[in-house]
């Protein structure tokens, strides 16, 4: 996996932004613009993270598509070789949810105090949107004190 980071990041910093189409998705009900453009190291992550979704389709698509792959995973039929390749295909994905948690925690890391808690989106002209509906997550952590176990909250 830090092969495919080290890999990631190269490929972000050879992104040439001359002639790249910003996004043109208008704001939508309930986002607000916080004034921030993305500085270009972002943007060239947000262009390599399309990219990379696009290499997981054309790579995926035909497994999403067998609807008899997916019956027979259900009922426990598959061949050896289709466990392997259901599991390497199962990495392929996890990877990008790697690949989308490293970009969200770059952008909030922006601006965080802006951000904290908050939906984010990329939209027109690499705005950087929030949410205005108050969605923020507060994570409660207990500090252990001398010969007390923390108490964990089954929510988030």
């Amino acid at each position: 996996m830090l092969d495919y980071l080290i890999d990631l990041r190269v490929r972000i910093n050879a992104v040439n932004l001359e002639g790249v189409v910003a996004p043109g998705t208008p704001l939508e009900a309930g986002e607000v613009a916080i004034g921030e453009e993305l500085p270009d190291f972002l943007k060239k992550f947000f262009v390599v993270r399309e990219q990379l979704r696009e290499e997981l389709w054309a790579e995926c698509k035909s497994r999403h598509e067998s609807m008899d792959a997916i019956v027979r995973t259900l009922t426990g039929e598959l061949t050896d070789e289709e466990v392997t390749a259901t599991a390497q295909h199962i990495l392929v994905h996890q990877r990008m949810d790697v690949v989308d948690d490293i970009f969200w925690q770059e952008v909030r890391e922006v601006s965080p105090r802006k951000m904290a808690g908050k939906s984010m989106a990329i939209r027109n002209g690499w705005q950087l949107v929030v949410s205005s509906a108050v969605e923020e997550h507060v994570i409660a952590l207990e500090l252990p004190l001398p010969g007390r176990r923390p108490v964990h909250s089954p929510t988030h």
